[in-house]
C-alpha cells in the first residue's frame, strides 16, 4: 500500500503499477497482507514427469535441488514433495519450500523451475508433452466390402 486518503487507497502491485481503489470498494473486499505479522511464505511449485519415470528418483532429484536453492529459508522445515495426480500425459508432483518473504518466493520458484529442469535433463528424467498420431485418409487401406449373396448361391 502506498497511500490512504479519505476517498481512495493507492496500492502498488508486484509489477509496480498503482491501483487507485475507492475506499467504499475496499470496505467490501477481502484483502490479503503477505507481511503484516510473519513474512514467511510457502513456495509451491508443480512438475510433471513421464509415466515411465521412477518416482523415487524424481523425488530425490527434486529434493536435492530444493535443498540447494539459495532462496530457501533454512530456519524452516526441510522441503517436501507429494504426488498429487495422474494426468493424461504425466504424473503430477508438487514441491513445497519455505521462503523468508514474497520476493524470495518468486526468486525461489524461478530458480527451482530452471534448476530442476536442468537436473532432469542430466539424469534422463522426461518431462512429458502430449503425443499425437496423425493418420491421413489417403494412407488408410481401402474399406473391406462384403461379398455379395449372389456368390454364395452360385
Amino acid at each position: 500500500m502506498e497511500d490512504i486518503t479519505l476517498r481512495h487507497t493507492i496500492v502498488r502491485t508486484w509489477e509496480y503499477k498503482r491501483l487507485i481503489i475507492p475506499n467504499e470498494k475496499i470496505d467490501s473486499m477481502t484483502l490479503i497482507n503477505y507481511s503484516i505479522i510473519d513474512p514467511s511464505m510457502l513456495c509451491i511449485t508443480e512438475f510433471g514427469v513421464s509415466y515411465d519415470t521412477d518416482i523415487d528418483l524424481a523425488r530425490r532429484l527434486i529434493l536435492e535441488e530444493a535443498n540447494s536453492c539459495p532462496h530457501r529459508d533454512e530456519k524452516e522445515d526441510e522441503p517436501w514433495m507429494r504426488v498429487i495426480g495422474h494426468a493424461d500425459f504425466a504424473i503430477k508432483l508438487r514441491l513445497y519450500v519455505w521462503v523468508s518473504n514474497v520476493n524470495d518466493l518468486w526468486l525461489a520458484r524461478f530458480w527451482l523451475l530452471e534448476n530442476i529442469k536442468k537436473r532432469f535433463d542430466r539424469e534422463g528424467v522426461e518431462i512429458p508433452f502430449p503425443y499425437r498420431t496423425v493418420v491421413f485418409k489417403k494412407d488408410l487401406p481401402p474399406a473391406r466390402r462384403e461379398e455379395s449373396n449372389s456368390e454364395e448361391s452360385a
